[in-house]
């Protein structure tokens, strides 16, 4: 980072300023499921700046880190209880003068109920039905439309690897308000989509 590298110039060896902690910190995804890894970037960083990711406990946590150009991409070692709270510590290697960043980014452990969803189409004809699409399911979870009494309304979809599905429903012949609800195989941790979309049936000519 210029404003960082210019100051090293002047300033090593007779004396040398901290890494800078207000570095952006991301995570690539804020829910992650049991015993998965998750994924954080910091963007830009320092040369010559090592980073070292920490939970609240004070453990180390990354399993690997890849540094490319100004970017550094850190997965987590297996996440195993419910939420995480993750700091990172960066250490000058000329210096080992030593910062944690400012930016702090906590992980929860569990289905993913913040998932966008999409009625296609949103207000489908008399007795036909609708495609429920879902945007960045996770990987090895069920997920079934039901309506607000718990009637099922599709089959039992399963997202193997995760990533974007699509759930064919029954016909309609009333406005209905959708629940999604969302199971993971492994470990049976449910819930329910935050996003429940009201369907209203184009009415009949007839």
């Amino acid at each position: 980072i210029a404003r960082d590298s210019l100051m090293d110039q002047v300033l090593f060896p007779l004396c040398s300023n901290y890494p800078l902690p207000d570095l952006p910190v991301t995570p690539q995804n804020k829910v992650v499921m049991y015993e998965n890894k998750g994924k954080l970037t910091i963007d830009p960083t320092q040369a010559n700046v090592d980073y070292t990711l920490y939970d609240e406990t004070g453990a180390t946590m990354a399993s690997t880190q890849k540094r490319v150009d100004q970017q550094v991409v850190i997965d987590t070692k297996i996440l195993t209880r419910e939420d995480y709270t993750f700091s990172i510590t960066a250490v000058k290697t000329q210096t080992q003068l030593t910062k944690q960043l400012l930016k702090t980014v906590t992980i929860r452990v569990t289905v993913d109920e913040n998932i966008p969803l999409t009625l296609i189409p949103e207000t489908p004809e008399y007795n036909k039905p609708v495609n429920v699409f879902l945007q960045e399911t996770q990987s090895n979870n069920y997920y079934q439309v039901f309506d607000t009494k718990g009637n099922a309304l599709s089959e039992n979809i399963y997202s193997k690897t995760g990533g974007d599905l699509t759930i064919p429903t029954v016909p309609f012949t009333e406005d209905t308000v959708l629940n999604v609800k969302v199971v993971n195989k492994k470990t049976n941790q449910e819930g329910t989509l935050l996003l429940k979309p009201p369907l209203r049936v184009f009415p009949t000519t007839a």
